[in-house]
């Protein structure tokens, strides 16, 4: 092994030859380095490290137009998005608008249930179209849209009833039908599923003691409360020249 001292010092560092063999360097500027007199062991090194920070500074400048290119574009986008949201939002407050104008008078059932069971403050909350997965034996649940459950029935509720619901605790309702049966069912919010239930075995019950099923009937909720509690007086027709709810 040779023990000249510049021979020694003719050979840079590892990652740098590496460094040399890859891109950004051309071939041409490979062959540079290459060419340099080795009388100086650091200019390579020097050439090497002065082309590195002008293909930086280059590459600082690309960095800088792409991302004023890419604000410009979200000045542009964004407020194409708020105004789709803002559209969408108005759809849903229009019609919950027009739900709410809609002239719900009670069935005749119902006024006299509550009557007999000391009842009061009724209010119509939603209706709804059977669909297959609320007649489901496996699913055991209604579900009311997001629409009817945030403008409607969750301003009907109770300041606690509101924070149980927001926390998942269940709340219990009493539901009676147009026969006069009594059922017991449950109102609960499911956070992954960001939705609301009306859950319970005797769901079930009431479809089937009602004859109901999917794409042939709706269901129509009014809320009323017997001392403080929350109850459902659920009615139903047929979706044919019915969708009044028989209002």
């Amino acid at each position: 092994m040779s023990s000249d001292p510049i021979r020694l010092n003719l050979i840079l560092p590892s990652p740098l030859q590496s460094h040399m063999k890859r891109k950004p360097f051309s071939r041409k500027q490979r062959t540079y380095f290459k060419a340099i007199e080795f009388s100086n062991p650091y200019k390579k090194l020097e050439v090497l490290l002065a082309m590195t920070e002008k293909r930086l500074k280059r590459l600082k400048e690309t960095i800088q137009e792409e991302r004023m290119q890419q604000q410009q574009q979200e000045v542009v986008i964004q407020p194409v998005e708020n105004e789709v949201r803002e559209l969408q939002q108005d759809r849903v407050e229009n019609e919950v608008v027009e739900h709410q104008h809609e002239e719900h008078q009670p069935p005749e059932w119902i006024v006299n249930a509550i009557k007999n069971i000391g009842g009061e403050n009724l209010r119509f909350l939603f209706k709804k179209e059977l669909t297959r997965s609320d007649v489901e034996s496996q699913q055991n649940r209604l579900l009311p849209s997001k629409a009817d459950m945030n403008y409607v029935v969750i301003p009907y509720l109770t300041e606690q009833e509101r924070v149980n619901l927001r926390n998942e605790v269940v709340i219990r309702v009493r539901v009676i039908d147009s026969s006069g049966r009594d059922y017991e069912m449950r109102m609960r919010y499911y956070k992954t599923l960001t939705g609301h239930r009306i859950i319970g075995s005797d769901w079930k019950k009431f479809l089937v003691n009602n004859e109901l099923k999917a794409g042939q009937h709706v269901v129509c909720v009014w809320g009323f409360r017997v001392h403080g509690e929350l109850c459902f007086a659920m009615d139903h027709a047929v979706i044919s020249g019915c969708m009044d709810c028989r209002l």
